[in-house]
């Protein structure tokens, strides 16, 4: 990420849904503000969520996921746009018609400590991970830059859950709970910070002669977000309706919003049954949608706009012409 020097609170969170902890599935990478900080002068990041460092680097909530992203490296990143990006490897292809995919891992990767980072650091690292074997069939080093992945079912285009956090490369340390990552910022102290007596503070320093400032994160409760953007707090995530619609109105503060992370499915079991025996089950009216956004979802949400992603289900294997997925309808949160 790259920050401003100014005040900042960041609408949304970017990323995708979760499942059971601590694994987040698709995360994403963006920059929140095109100008570059002074590196001389640190950055403070405020956290909404608890943070376990126990955990690292497998993210369970919005504020981990921002702390690890810093620190740990995935093979491949998504950017805000949705696009796929180089990260540890620097390049990819599939074989076997998307039943294996190769990886090529970045040049001069090392670990904090400078120590190559090597495909089997990459197989060892996954080795733990609670869905790799929902996604992956196995995996191999071939050489050291080279990981070599059987997926359970094929992937036509590069599985994007490679960028999820639980699929994020680390090494184990002797001395500490903490493993070390290869990603452009190193784990510094944690401390209670000055700025408050009770909140504690995350402090990373740029890692392998990095020129970037120090950022530190300040691990506060929801419920003093607005105490926050009145003290020292560089920038913050939030998809608390009020202090979106406070930090709006202050002129000193830049919002930006981040896009739509998750997805919720309303069923109608009456809907599903009409379809089933054939008959036309309708389609909710898009007012209806924005009521259900409206009433329904705790934080800023929004109707279905197409296209979704089960419009895409017809390409799975045994799918025929049209089908369920054709008459669904969603919302989505910010």
């Amino acid at each position: 990420m790259v920050f401003g020097a100014a005040a900042l609170i960041v609408l949304g969170a970017c990323g995708k849904r979760q499942v059971a902890k601590p694994v987040t599935m698709v995360p994403s990478e963006c920059h929140v503000v095109s100008t570059r900080p002074d590196p001389n002068r640190p950055v403070t990041f405020a956290l909404l969520d608890p943070v376990d460092l126990a955990w690292a680097p497998w993210a369970e909530n919005g504020s981990e996921r921002i702390l690890f992203r810093h620190l740990y490296e995935t093979l491949i990143t998504i950017d805000c746009e949705g696009s796929v990006l180089p990260g540890l490897a620097e390049g990819w292809k599939k074989e076997e018609e998307g039943s294996s995919w190769t990886f090529e891992l970045r040049k001069g990767a090392r670990f904090w400590d400078g120590t190559r980072v090597t495909a089997r650091d990459v197989v060892e690292s996954w080795q733990d991970a609670l869905m790799l074997d929902t996604v992956v069939d196995s995996v191999s080093a071939a050489g050291d830059r080279t990981v070599r992945v059987w997926m359970k079912m094929p992937h036509r285009e590069v599985p994007r859950v490679f960028s999820a956090s639980v699929f994020a490369v680390a090494k184990p340390t002797g001395d500490s709970r903490r493993p070390m990552g290869s990603g452009s910022y190193r784990l510094g102290e944690v401390d209670v910070d000055a700025y408050s007596s009770v909140w504690p503070t995350i402090t990373l320093h740029p890692a392998l002669g990095g020129s970037g400032p120090v950022i530190r994160f300040v691990e506060a409760p929801p419920d003093r977000a607005r105490d926050l953007l009145e003290g020292s707090i560089d920038v913050m995530v939030s998809a608390d309706p009020s202090v979106i619609e406070y930090a709006s109105g202050r002129s000193e503060f830049l919002t930006v919003a981040l896009p739509w992370e998750k997805t919720y499915v309303l069923l109608s079991t009456s809907r599903v049954r009409s379809i089933a025996e054939g008959r036309p089950a309708g389609r909710i009216p898009s007012d209806a949608l924005e009521g259900l956004a409206r009433d329904a979802v705790r934080g800023d949400a929004r109707g279905c706009r197409p296209p979704a992603w089960w419009q895409d289900l017809r390409r799975c294997a045994g799918a025929q012409g049209g089908g369920w997925w054709d008459q669904a309808d969603r919302f989505e949160i910010s």
